[in-house]
């Protein structure tokens, strides 16, 4: 496994291939990027292509561009699109960049925040394999998976009053 810095982003290749890419902006005050390295767990980084935007403002293209200067796209199986906190933005204006085989939402900011209807991804649905909001609103909509096996995990998802927990993104990324 290597990881590797280029401008955008941080790159981590399992190399092996081919391997399913995924994309995934991080959050406000430094949880992104580099943050994010140690936060996936092990057998996942050796399993997955990770790309790690450096900051939620790094444009989506740019940063696939320089991941395809590293890892040739036929090496590469299927792209997914994650976004975590304010990373969930970037989930919602990027939906259309490319044929994503899965968009994941990880304690996501609501769309309204990015100036995106609360329906914005409504005819994504079908690509949506985890919605972790962990007792926050998306709207006025609120999504909580009570007896899912995302409960159970060991890193917690709520606290003891049963509200948003710990915000740590690596046992949802588990469900991906």
């Amino acid at each position: 496994m290597k990881t590797l810095h280029v401008g955008n982003s941080i790159v981590i290749d399992p190399e092996s291939s081919p391997s399913p890419a995924v994309v995934v902006y991080g959050g406000l005050y430094g949880w992104e990027g580099k943050w994010l390295v140690h936060e996936i767990p092990a057998s996942l980084r050796g399993s997955a292509i990770f790309v790690l935007p450096t900051h939620f403002t790094h444009d989506c293209n740019a940063c696939l561009k320089e991941l395809h200067t590293k890892i040739s796209p036929a090496n590469i199986s299927s792209y997914s699109l994650c976004g975590y906190s304010r990373g969930g933005v970037e989930v919602y204006r990027y939906r259309n960049l490319a044929q994503w085989k899965i968009l994941g939402l990880i304690d996501p900011s609501a769309p309204t925040m990015g100036g995106f209807p609360e329906t914005v991804l409504d005819s994504f649905s079908s690509k949506i394999r985890c919605v972790c909001v962990l007792g926050a609103e998306l709207g006025e909509r609120r999504i909580r998976w009570q007896d899912s096996q995302f409960r159970q995990t060991l890193a917690g998802s709520e606290s003891k009053d049963r509200r948003a927990g710990d915000s740590t993104p690596a046992h949802a990324l588990v469900v991906l």
